[in-house]
Formats: C-alpha cells, structure tokens, sequence
C-alpha cells in the first residue's frame, strides 16, 4: 500500500547524505563544538518509552497487522496524543545530522510508531465508518506530508550550508527549542503540508484534527482564497532571526546570500494534491524528497510491545462523562448500567469486569450524544477532563450510521 504514496528510495543516496552533512558542517562557522554540541536534536520521542528493552526498526515496506475485530492491545487512544502533542506522537523525523543519537542509532529519516498508528487508524476508521485500507492510506499520505516537510527544511538549510558556510540549521533549531510550541511555526506549515496530500473525502476530518492540535500545530488550516498563508512567513521570520545575530555584521552580500534565500525554503512547492516526489526546485538531485529514508520503529518491555497510550477508562465514563457532561441519570441496572442522557438517548454501559473502555464501545457511546471519538477527546481537554462547563449547554442529535 505505502508504495503508492511515497516513491521508491534511492538506498545510495541515501546512504550518503549523512556523511556529506558531516563534512558540509566540519568546515562551518561557528563551529559547532564550540557552541553547539552534538547532545541533543529534536527527536524526545524515547522518552515516552523510558526503560523499553529492544527497539525495533522495519523498512517502510514490511507490512503492518491491522485487525479491524481486535481491541486487545489498542485501549488507549491515539486521537488524543495528537490533540496533545501534534502529530509528532505518531511520527517523527529524525535530521540526518543526528543518525548516530537515540532513537534508532544508525538510521536517520522519517518513523512511523507503528502500534500508534494502528492505534490512531482503529480509531479513525470507527468514526468515520469508512474502508479499512482507504483510512490507513490517508492517514499515512498525511504523516508522510508532514514529515517530509520537516526534511526539506533541513536539506535546504544544508544547502544554503554548503555555499555559505555557515552554521544555519542548528542554530535555527536552537532557537525555536527555547519557544512556547505556540510559536513552532514549522508545524503549523509542516501540517499544511500534509492537509494537501488527503482526499477530499477525508478534509474535513484531519482538518477538524488540526485546528485542535496544540500551539502552532493547529495553524496549518489554510483556505486556498489567495490570502497570504502567515505560518510561512513566520517560519521564515524565525530562521533569519536565528542567524541575523550571528551575521548581520559580516555584511550585504552575505545577509542576500544566507538570510534572504532561506525565505524560498518556505514556500509551498507541490501541485494541487502531489508532492513532487523526484525533485523540488531547490533541492539538488542527492537530496531530493524520495530519497529521504522511511521505518516502522516499535519498542518492546517483557516481550510486549509498548504503545504509550492511556485508555479511557470505565469509571470517567459511568462517573463523569455521562452523569456530568451529558447531564445523565440512571435509569436501570442489571450486569450493565443504563443512562438516559440529555438529548433523550438511552446508554448502555460496557460490563464493569473489564476496567477500561475499548475504543469500538467508546464509538457506540459517543455517537449515541451526537459526538465522534475526535469530538470526545476534544472536549475532555476543553472541560478539564469534565470538570469545567458542565454539562453541554446544547444536547445533540444522535449519530446514524450514515453520519
């Protein structure tokens, strides 16, 4: 399935990108010994996995086990790791200045965490009832239009590196590390990127995803009407203020040629609905898009694999959501307890042996108020885990399976 969206990589180039960045940044100024040691990039993903036992990396091309009846090993929710960490929580892009730190030492490019995102696939596709196969793609066609744009930056900073001879894309990475993630503009961007890869039948849905993601992250909803699109300006405002400090003084020339050109990096360059995988007109041949490297990478304890996710749990559902939010009241008891709710629906609650929530019952609950699985986890943060605003204001109808 990935083969059809994402080009087949050039293993060569590939392979060779490292060290040629290793080479292009011994010979930059400031040196990055001296100010910007090798001890930390932007990928913190293994800290969610502390104490994992083996990491286990796949090509892109290795199949990935979706078992549409399973909940065993999905009961915690995807959905709201994006709304509170962007879609960063699924996958990462690691710079191929780092290929020798953690995570997946040795290996740079775009990760998939798999368990998440057949966590996050389970979960789209009981909201939106739709094929299987047709939500993993989509799923996969944004993340990778996210991450790519994360990868561009980085190869075009290089480039401008090579001519310049200095130091632009640690320094930019350092500076945006010391912002509030409202101002990470490269994800909102980054996002935009990826809402361009989805099927119109999906839009509205990831965009909905977006607009509720954390900081900059939920800027990346941009209608085509001609307007300027601010994140890219932002993003581009950032780099140079990384580097004007460092430079301003060494004059004209240099500014046109380092800060000036880095504005190109910024904008949008592929068609309507497809990345111009074989090239971009600012990156050379070597680094070209498809030749950015793609994994599955899982972490394993006990022999388990580990997904970092929390389940709901059937006490905030019985406790909270249902008597709080939806204003409901017990109307019966028997193995199950039965709500009646707000807009007049009647809720049947999952049998009390089992102490969380799966998410195939969590769909059938949530519909029942009007609300998709998206919707639940939206609201959860906006009332402080039900606690604030409560109940809703206006009942809702009822989901249908045509909704």
């Amino acid at each position: 399935m990935f083969n059809r969206i994402s080009p087949p990589l050039d293993l060569n180039a590939s392979k060779k990108i490292p060290d040629i960045a290793k080479d292009i940044e011994s010979k930059l100024d400031p040196k990055i010994e001296e100010k910007f040691p090798i001890d930390d990039s932007s990928v913190n993903i293994t800290k969610e996995f502390e104490g994992f036992e083996k990491e286990i990396i796949e090509p892109i091309d290795a199949p990935i086990e979706i078992d549409d009846t399973d909940d065993s090993d999905q009961s915690g929710s995807a959905i709201e790791k994006v709304l509170e960490e962007g879609f960063e929580a699924i996958a990462f892009y690691k710079s191929f200045r780092f290929i020798n730190q953690n995570p997946a030492p040795g290996y740079w490019g775009i990760f998939y965490i798999k368990p998440r995102v057949r966590a996050l696939h389970k979960e789209i596709r009981l909201d939106l009832g739709r094929p299987s196969d047709q939500c993993l793609e989509e799923l996969l066609k944004l993340l990778y239009g996210h991450e790519i744009y994360h990868y561009k930056v980085d190869a075009t900073c290089l480039e401008h590196e090579a001519f310049s001879n200095k130091l632009i894309y640690r320094q930019y990475r350092n500076y945006v590390g010391r912002l509030p993630m409202s101002d990470w503009w490269e994800e909102a961007v980054a996002n935009h990127y990826g809402l361009q890869q989805i099927d119109s039948n999906f839009q509205k849905y990831f965009e909905d995803f977006v607009r509720n993601s954390p900081g900059a992250y939920s800027n990346g909803v941009y209608k085509d009407d001609g307007s300027p699109f601010i994140p890219r300006a932002r993003l581009a405002e950032q780099i140079t203020q990384s580097l004007a400090g460092q430079y301003w003084h060494l004059g004209g020339d240099l500014i046109n040629d380092v800060l000036f050109n880095t504005l190109k990096l910024s904008g949008f360059r592929s068609n309507k609905r497809t990345l111009k995988y074989d090239g971009d007109p600012q990156l050379s041949n070597t680094l070209a898009l498809k030749n950015c490297p793609q994994y599955w990478i899982s972490w394993y304890r006990a022999g388990k694999v580990i997904n970092g996710l929390k389940p709901v749990s059937l006490r905030e559902v019985t406790n909270e959501y249902i008597p709080k939010y939806l204003a409901g009241e017990i109307v019966k008891k028997t193995d199950h307890e039965f709500f009646r709710i707000d807009n007049g629906e009647q809720i049947k609650c999952p049998n009390p042996h089992n102490k969380d929530v799966m998410p195939h019952e969590l769909k059938n609950i949530v519909r029942k108020a009007g609300m998709s699985i998206q919707d639940f986890w939206v609201e959860r943060a906006k009332t402080n885990t039900w606690r604030r605003n409560i109940p809703r204001p206006i009942p809702v109808k009822p989901m249908t399976s045509s909704d």
